[in-house]
């Protein structure tokens, strides 16, 4: 997108919008159609059709309007501390769709989604990490626009965990760091490394390993675990924010680890944990995404 549209529409309200207003006489005195056309075609011109639309005596526009802008930002491959702040770049960068109709900005679903991409393509994370973007808008009096931020080359991981119900497990830190490669179109190898700190006795799991994505959010893959010089097979289901997610580890020698999990929000998820390598196989895992 060449931001045309943004420049357009923010110059317009910079300079008291006199374009469209001009627009807005003509046709309400002339009812020229090549006026009405050209303002169904000008994106910086939303106000004017607004104007186009009042009743004789009404000083208000048609209802309903947009009232607030709510965006979130998501990840499976960045840390939410990477992409945290894009939220309140894009509150500041769409501010000008408050107080446009519902309808107007519905129409225009694609034209602003691809706007608010261009916003974040500035940020120094996107280029340095090489960040796809996904922009999805659903128009209404508070208008969500959920972000989806994809790194094509990396993924990164922090968390801190937490286990109840169980005595054979303690808090945790951990860290995934990934290398990705496109070998076929839509199908991600990575080769990642993991270290896990017990902070009970402060003692370091390390894992090596490598996976590959046959179908969006879904991973599978082997690695191998020191210091007990394991083998282990593992597949990852990551599902997006406030849905479930799974995944399941089985090592050479018949044992098995897996949690069945609910992502709550953006940095916290609760989890159904097993380990059949511990004395009380099952606890509830709570775990924080940094």
């Amino acid at each position: 997108m060449s931001g045309e549209f943004a420049r357009e529409w923010i110059l317009e309200n910079q300079a008291g919008r006199p374009v469209f207003n001009a627009l807005a006489r003509s046709e309400a005195q002339h009812r020229i159609e090549e006026v009405g056309r050209r303002l169904r075609e000008m994106p910086h011109s939303a106000r004017g059709r607004a104007e186009l639309h009042r009743h004789p005596g009404d000083d208000h526009p048609a209802q309903p309007l947009v009232l607030a802008v709510n965006p979130k930002s998501t990840s499976s491959s960045l840390p939410s501390l990477v992409h945290s702040g894009v939220k309140d770049d894009l509150m500041a960068g769409l501010s000008s769709l408050i107080g446009l109709p519902v309808a107007w900005v519905a129409k225009h679903e694609k034209q602003v989604a691809d706007w608010a991409s261009s916003q974040l393509q500035d940020e120094t994370f996107v280029e340095n990490l090489k960040v796809d973007i996904r922009v999805v808008l659903k128009a209404q009096p508070v208008t969500d626009l959920s972000v989806r931020m994809e790194s094509r080359r990396y993924t990164i991981w922090a968390w801190v965990a937490g286990y109840a119900g169980t005595s054979d497990r303690y808090p945790e830190a951990g860290i995934h760091l990934g290398r990705k490669a496109q070998i076929f179109p839509r199908w991600d190898v990575e080769l990642y490394g993991e270290s896990l700190l017990y902070l009970n006795d402060w003692d370091l799991e390390t894992r090596l390993g490598i996976r590959w994505s046959p179908w969006d959010r879904i991973w599978l893959g082997a690695e191998r675990s020191w210091p007990d010089e394991a083998t282990w097979w593992r597949a990852w289901f990551d599902g997006p924010v406030r849905s479930p997610y799974v995944w399941i580890r089985t090592s050479d020698e018949g044992e098995v680890n897996f949690g069945v999990g609910y992502r709550l929000n953006e940095n916290l998820s609760i989890e159904l944990h097993y380990d059949s390598r511990d004395e009380n196989p099952s606890s509830v895992r709570l775990v924080g995404n940094l």
